[in-house]
């Protein structure tokens, strides 16, 4: 479970990087310090076996939605490049899923998530 908790935040920022309208305005408190902007809408994070990861995967490509995936081999890179790697060495129904992000129509998210569970 802790591993896919640790997944959460490299997902939620290739959200962030492909959708900047998501990234709200920057913060800044009563004393004029700055701070930096954060997603500014909702995340819904769900927990799923291997199998349901790869159901949403597949659901989400067959819809056009371009996901963020986060798979096991990941954990055990050390730099952004071996991460690339570690996905590109392996074939889509290969992936060792243990995390997936997506940005969809509203309409097609329960379609797409399916019975997922809400994390708590």
């Amino acid at each position: 479970m802790a591993k896919n908790e640790c997944g959460s935040i490299p997902l939620a920022s290739g959200i962030a990087a492909s959708y900047s309208e998501s990234i709200g305005e920057q913060y800044e408190d009563a004393s004029g310090n700055g701070y930096l902007r954060l997603i500014g809408q909702p995340m819904l994070i769900y927990g799923a076996d291997h199998a349901a990861l790869a159901r949403v995967l597949d659901r989400a490509l067959a819809r056009g939605v371009q996901p963020a995936l986060y798979s096991e081999e990941m954990f055990s890179t050390t730099h952004y490049a071996a991460n690339r790697n570690a996905v590109c060495g392996v074939e889509r129904e290969d992936l060792n899923l243990v995390g997936i992000a997506i940005r969809a129509e509203v309409l097609w998210y329960s379609d797409i998530v399916g019975r997922c569970k809400h994390a708590r």
